[in-house]
């Protein structure tokens, strides 16, 4: 997953302010309704200078309890804590201190960041339609600006607008399965991937597999 952070302008549009890798599962009951999650949160990338936090979102009545263990870079527990479900819950915090470098320069060698195991139990098995699809509402809190990115379409405005995609379909927030090569720093994604444009131009019916056409030389080599 992937963030721009300078909502609600475009800015240098290089998609590696924030990057996390994301694993999501789900335990079903018989019905196929969601009886509780698992996910681990990675972070891989910081290119900007404001600072965030990674948080979960979580539908409004929904109750149950958590546990969460961070991780240093290194492996070693950095924190654990459990409780109740609360609507929102933050996985990683302040990005000043989850990742030791930018891993978003040409000249940079990657280094680990803090990663986050978290389960959730819920009080109720919960719909699918209620939860949505993984990654769920996970979205970035831009501690510089005080600005929410969330996925497109999850908020709308008061004339049913997509609050999180502008004009021209652009988004903010981007989820690419497997690992993905995000692009250099100030590298705009439409350089590094040619087809994301007419991707996103397209409201997504174009180009679905746009991130597995990259620009080579302006990609940052993330390690699988």
């Amino acid at each position: 997953v992937a963030f721009e952070d300078l909502y609600p302008q475009q800015g240098d549009a290089d998609f590696n302010d924030y990057v996390v890798r994301v694993q999501n599962e789900e335990d079903l009951n018989s019905s196929g309704k969601i009886k509780r999650i698992r996910g681990t949160y990675e972070h891989i990338a910081k290119g900007a200078g404001y600072n965030h936090t990674l948080n979960l979102k979580l539908p409004e009545g929904v109750t149950g309890t958590y546990s969460l263990k961070r991780y240093n870079a290194n492996g070693t527990i950095d924190i654990e804590t459990s409780g109740a479900i609360t609507s929102s819950i933050e996985l990683l915090p302040d990005s000043n201190t989850t990742l030791s470098g930018w891993n978003s320069k040409a000249t940079d060698t990657f280094v680990n960041g803090k990663k986050v195991a978290i389960e959730l139990i819920f009080d109720s098995p919960m719909d699918r339609t209620t939860l949505g699809n993984a990654p769920y509402d996970l979205y970035l809190k831009v501690i510089s600006t005080n600005k929410e990115i969330h996925f497109a379409g999850l908020y709308k405005d008061s004339n049913g607008d997509e609050i999180y995609l502008d004009s021209n379909g652009f988004p903010w927030a981007i989820a690419i399965p497997g690992t993905w090569k995000h692009p250099y720093e100030r590298t705009d994604i439409r350089t590094s991937y040619s087809l994301f444009r007419p991707w996103y131009e397209s409201r997504g019916n174009l180009h679905g597999n746009w991130y597995q056409t990259p620009n080579t030389q302006f990609v940052f080599p993330t390690p699988n």
